[in-house]
């Protein structure tokens, strides 16, 4: 078991916090400028308004054009000011910090934040139809020195087009995505689904699997073709683990096991970000991305060996 306590030591002695928090302060500070601008040329216009009526009437009118615009500026500025930029504290953050909890949870493990999973390797696991995809914060190697693995950060949108040409993206999927190599093929597909409620169980599909754990089945839906090997698959400790796992951190996952790969995703928030208005080594933030980190490593695990210890 992974000690979380003992890896956050290392990360705090080893890593260069002074320049990290520089750096912080550095952005936070240009952040707060350019919000304090906003504010001020609003309150300007109001208090200005507030002289000259016919200014507050024209004002009032014109309030959401200008609101918008400033907000897409503030946006634009804050994008233009990061992106692609090595010296931004949130690529410090990830070079200087992320790349020590990956590697100090398993040696074995690289982080490197210009990767991505590809595309065709998400729609491998079969979650969704989506029309947009963004992946970054690439994870690889050789989980405790046997189990290939693959995670990162996946965004998946679907886009809409009206009559009029407008274009909207809406989003299906955010959160880690993780892809295990079980090192023996299955010959068969086993998905194990965020439970869909009433309404699920009502549209029974002829894979569903009923598990023995009434607590899983609150939790989770199970399908495949082969209900022995669903049965055989998810033992008592793995279904727990999910449990578990899903009552504690509140988040959903789900995932497909098909042929010798297994397709994990956890839907979060962007993982492995630097979060501004906290110190740059903030323990609960730190905690939270090495819960999900170990989360996903263990469950590899544990498919893995009972795939390769039975005869499935």
């Amino acid at each position: 078991m992974k000690n979380f306590n003992e890896i956050y030591k290392k990360i705090y002695d080893s890593c260069n916090k002074g320049e990290l928090e520089l750096a912080r302060h550095k952005q936070l500070k240009q952040t707060w400028i350019i919000t304090g601008v906003i504010l001020a040329a609003l309150i300007g216009f109001m208090i200005f308004g507030m002289i000259e009526p016919t200014i507050l009437l024209m004002f009032t009118s014109l309030f959401p054009i200008v609101f918008i615009f400033l907000i897409v500026l503030f946006i634009v500025k804050g994008t233009k000011s990061t992106k692609d930029n090595k010296n931004t504290y949130l690529n410090m953050y990830k070079d200087e910090v992320i790349s020590r909890l990956v590697n100090y949870y398993d040696e074995h493990l690289t982080f490197d934040r210009r990767k991505s999973i590809q595309r065709i390797d998400y729609q491998q696991g079969e979650f969704e139809y989506f029309d947009t995809f963004h992946s970054d914060d690439y994870i690889s190697g050789d989980l405790e020195g046997k189990t290939y693995i693959q995670m990162g950060d996946v965004l998946t949108q679907t886009q809409h087009t009206d009559s009029e040409g407008h274009t909207t993206y809406v989003t299906v999927f955010q959160g880690l995505y993780c892809m295990c190599n079980l090192n023996k093929n299955t010959n068969n597909k086993l998905k194990v689904r965020n439970d869909k409620g009433l309404l699920g169980k009502m549209l029974k599909s002829k894979e569903l699997v009923q598990m023995d754990s009434q607590e899983f089945e609150k939790n989770f839906d199970v399908y495949c073709t082969d209900k022995i090997l669903a049965m055989r698959l998810l033992t008592s400790d793995i279904m727990d683990y999910m449990i578990n796992f899903k009552k504690e951190n509140k988040v959903k996952f789900d995932f497909t096991v098909k042929n010798d790969i297994a397709y994990i995703r956890i839907s979060c928030n962007n993982m492995f970000e630097g979060a501004l208005t906290k110190d740059a080594l903030d323990y609960e933030i730190l905690l939270k991305y090495f819960k999900y980190l170990d989360f996903m490593c263990q469950l590899s695990l544990m498919i893995s060996n009972v795939i390769n210890e039975k005869d499935l």
